[in-house]
């Protein structure tokens, strides 16, 4: 009974009422408890996640360099070997103008193998090309100038001094003749040859106005 009359009394109610607030205040403490642990979890999930973000950037960055390090020598190699190639085919071609060319290189201003001395050394081109500069007939100078070409088509003399009679005539073919006298000199110059192709390359560049 004195349980029953405690229970029902203002103290009891009190107490309760007391017992109910810290248990509310308990309950909250916890929640407010459990949120921030969440909160501080997915803050450190969150810098993790940025962490992962930024190693994978760096990462990504750094296989980004290497790709372009990997480009930059394999563009290196490639400009190399085209370097190599062009070398390899002009080493070829200047083996070519040496089998093809050497002969005439060799031969002075009067197509004849014996450059200065007394002793003149006669050829069927120094003859050719005597002739042609000692005829009195134009025609007769062209047509052996022409056969002379024909004859030793490498030897560029014969194209400068036709291409010298030709301006001299106003006939404008003497610019043709004077370009492919260039054309060889360039190449007669470029190997083993007599000195007389030196002063040819400069005369046939003074004839055509060309300064180099």
């Amino acid at each position: 009974m004195r349980i029953m009359e405690w229970w029902n009394s203002p103290d009891s109610v009190s107490l309760a009422g007391t017992v109910a607030q810290i248990l509310v205040a308990l309950i909250g403490l916890v929640v407010l408890a459990l949120g921030i642990r969440s909160s501080q979890l997915q803050n450190r999930q969150q810098q993790i996640n940025e962490l992962n973000i930024a190693e994978a950037n760096a990462a990504s960055a750094e296989a980004n360099r290497g790709l372009e390090e990997a480009k930059l020598h394999a563009a290196e190699l490639e400009n190399k070997t085209a370097q190599a190639e062009l070398e390899l085919k002009r080493l070829q071609m200047s083996q070519a103008h040496v089998i093809e060319y050497s002969d005439e290189a060799n031969l002075n201003r009067e197509g004849s193998p014996i450059t200065g001395g007394s002793v003149k050394f006669s050829t069927g081109l120094t003859k050719l090309l005597d002739r042609a500069k000692r005829s009195k007939d134009p025609k007769e100078s062209e047509h052996i100038y022409l056969a002379t070409i024909e004859a030793k088509p490498n030897f560029p003399f014969t194209y400068l001094y036709f291409a010298q009679f030709l301006k001299k005539q106003n006939d404008s073919r003497w610019e043709k003749y004077a370009n492919e006298a260039l054309r060889i000199f360039r190449i007669t110059t470029s190997i083993s040859h007599n000195t007389d192709h030196d002063a040819g390359l400069e005369d046939t560049k003074t004839l055509l106005e060309i300064k180099e």
